[in-house]
């Protein structure tokens, strides 16, 4: 999950699609929710990187969810 928010990361600022970007912050939060025991932190840290994502791809009301969610 880690691998994946630093690489969306790097792209967003170069080329990637915020569409594509958000797809995989869903993968990344997807596998902190399947870990055996996800701690608070890891799970806030996902829903927050998505909420940037979606803000990205122009979807606030998405962002502004996941960020109550963190």
């Amino acid at each position: 999950a880690s691998v994946i928010d630093e690489y969306v990361s790097v792209r967003l600022r170069q080329d990637m699609p915020p569409s594509e970007a958000v797809e995989l912050l869903r993968q990344a939060l997807h596998a902190r929710e399947s870990e055996p025991d996800p701690t608070p932190a890891s799970l806030a840290l996902g829903h927050n990187n998505l909420s940037i994502g979606l803000q990205e791809n122009g979807d606030f009301q998405g962002a502004l969810e996941q960020l109550a969610r963190a």
